[in-house]
């Protein structure tokens, strides 16, 4: 197995373990963290492998600019989903004894924030990223209720990033 290979296991490993944790009654998670082609422009190289599911389809794009700081936001909105995060959810859990719990708690606004950068920050290891797209998909085919895709390109190669949920 080479390291590219046991560094993108590691983080669909993640990815697994937040469908596991967010799972409800008639409602199935899917986040995937996928290797695409390399080959093309990054917005060719992504509906290439999307048309390969859903030929029906089209693909709309937009650029992401400050990717990590909007990806991580959006991880943390479909990773943490299980945790109710009202406006009042962290000094509700620091008064019932939450928030005193040391190291990783995903309780804590402050500890799911950097563990989506970290995320992040893997990602950008493995690839050395260049560019990230937001992608979305319009087909007549089934795709998910909501969704969250982006498609990443690096020095290293390109992956695809899908976070959704289906009813």
């Amino acid at each position: 197995m080479s390291d590219f290979d046991y560094r993108l296991g590691r983080l669909q490993g993640q990815l697994d373990s937040f469908i596991y944790v967010n799972a409800k009654t008639n409602h199935s998670y899917t986040f995937e963290i996928t290797q695409i082609d390399n080959s093309l422009e990054l917005v060719e190289d992504t509906h290439n492998f999307l048309v390969k599911h859903y030929p029906n389809s089209q693909l709309s794009t937009n650029k992401i600019e400050n990717w990590q700081s909007t990806v991580s936001m959006v991880l943390q909105r479909w990773l943490f989903d299980f945790v109710f995060m009202g406006e009042n959810f962290d000094k509700h859990n620091k008064l019932h004894g939450f928030g005193a719990y040391s190291g990783f708690n995903c309780f804590e606004s402050y500890s799911r924030a950097i563990f989506t950068l970290e995320f992040c920050q893997a990602i950008d290891d493995l690839l050395q990223v260049i560019e990230v797209i937001g992608v979305n998909l319009d087909t007549t085919e089934w795709y998910e209720s909501c969704w969250n895709d982006f498609s990443f390109r690096g020095k290293n190669g390109s992956l695809f990033l899908h976070l959704g949920v289906s009813d």
